[in-house]
């Protein structure tokens, strides 16, 4: 049967800054009846039948030595981090195979060991062997500085493709705006050819139109006709310049946005 400690048991259990909970047959972290035991700073939960933490174990946040070894932890709680004060943590065969990000807040962390659990590549060849004292003191160091390398990259990675989500609004709205000045040229540039051509082609219906238009609208259309011709012959020219200006911006947009290859998250990790 699984083992149940009231808060009675649990304060039997507490020497000096010691609270011993090992050996207790303990599923399940009776954290509320712990929490009542203010006075300790070392936690033994060893060879029990743990699996996970809850997340409100982060409140025991006095702790200074943790020893979770030989259990089945197969995950530590997200906001494991917030057990700032933390500088000794023995995790030794559990089921663990990634470790929380929060992790990297560990600051204080001075001595790990991770041995004998099924670690994701990345985390295994920085943790390193944990055989003794020494190797633990570098496991500490070197996950602790990894996770929170990690946890960087990440927050880039998520900042970069928000930027990207906020590119590619600005791009539909620069679409837009080239679909409604393309549109504008080619309403200008029939305006223009019917101004210069269609003299040619009838010139006393052209001379007729072009005095209605001057009566009723108060428009100079004829005055202003040899100044359209010349702009209809250059237009061409001022077309093909402010396309290629427009070509090279969106090329620029395009790659300031979108011709960017993401990060690689080590294994384990990933975008939430």
């Amino acid at each position: 049967m699984p083992g149940k400690l009231s808060a009675k048991d649990i304060k039997d259990k507490l020497f000096d800054d010691n609270l011993d909970l090992s050996l207790c047959e303990l599923e399940d972290v009776p954290v509320r009846e712990i929490a009542i035991a203010r006075r300790f700073s070392i936690l033994d939960l060893s060879n029990n039948y743990l699996t996970t933490l809850p997340t409100n174990f982060a409140t025991l946040a006095q702790i200074v030595k943790l020893d979770l070894s030989k259990n089945q932890l197969t995950e530590l709680p997200e906001n494991f981090g917030d057990l700032k004060q933390l500088r000794h943590l023995d995790l030794y065969g559990n089921q663990i195979s990634r470790l929380p990000l929060s992790l990297g807040q560990l600051k204080k962390l001075k001595w790990l060991d991770l041995k004998e659990n099924p670690l994701t590549p990345s985390v295994a060849s920085i943790a390193g062997p944990c055989n003794n004292p020494k190797e633990c003191q570098d496991c500490a160091r070197n996950v602790v500085k990894y996770l929170a390398n990690v946890a960087v990259t990440i927050e880039e990675e998520k900042l970069r493709r928000f930027t990207a989500a906020q590119g590619g609004t600005c791009y539909s709205l620069c679409q837009i705006f080239y679909q409604a000045v393309l549109l504008s040229i080619v309403i200008m540039l029939l305006a223009v050819l019917f101004v210069a051509v269609f003299p040619v082609y009838n010139y006393e219906k052209s001379e007729e139109f072009f005095t209605y238009v001057e009566k009723h609208f108060d428009f100079p259309l004829k005055g202003i006709r040899h100044e359209i011709i010349k702009l209809a012959k250059a237009f061409p020219v001022i077309m093909e310049d402010w396309i290629n200006t427009a070509i090279l911006y969106l090329k620029e947009l395009y790659n300031r946005y979108f011709n960017h290859t993401g990060k690689l998250l080590p294994d384990g990790y990933k975008l939430v």
